[in-house]
């Protein structure tokens, strides 16, 4: 929750972060978390570091299978890597 704080000296408005007791996890969101694999990835690729990057793409892709972002960067860095058929079919799923 955030509440709106007005400043008393130049008219600026701060955002002041409001915690109530419970209410704060630590834990990232299955959404988080994704985004945070996902933006790693894209990260080290970017970075030209293409083996570490698709392990971070393929848990991006195992997190929340329907966003198509993460597989295509994945498909990306597996056709820079000359591994087509990797980039061809999905990742097989973790059990």
């Amino acid at each position: 929750m955030i509440a709106r704080h007005e400043s008393g000296f130049d008219g600026r408005v701060a955002l002041v972060p409001l915690f109530v007791a419970g209410s704060l996890s630590l834990r990232p969101t299955p959404l988080q978390a994704t985004a945070d694999s996902l933006s790693e990835g894209r990260s080290l690729f970017l970075e030209n570091q293409l083996d570490r990057a698709i392990p971070a793409l393929e848990r991006a892709t195992r997190e929340q299978p329907r966003r198509a972002e993460a597989y295509a960067w994945l498909a990306e860095a597996h056709r820079r890597l000359r591994q087509p058929e990797a980039a061809e079919s999905p990742p097989a799923p973790r059990s």
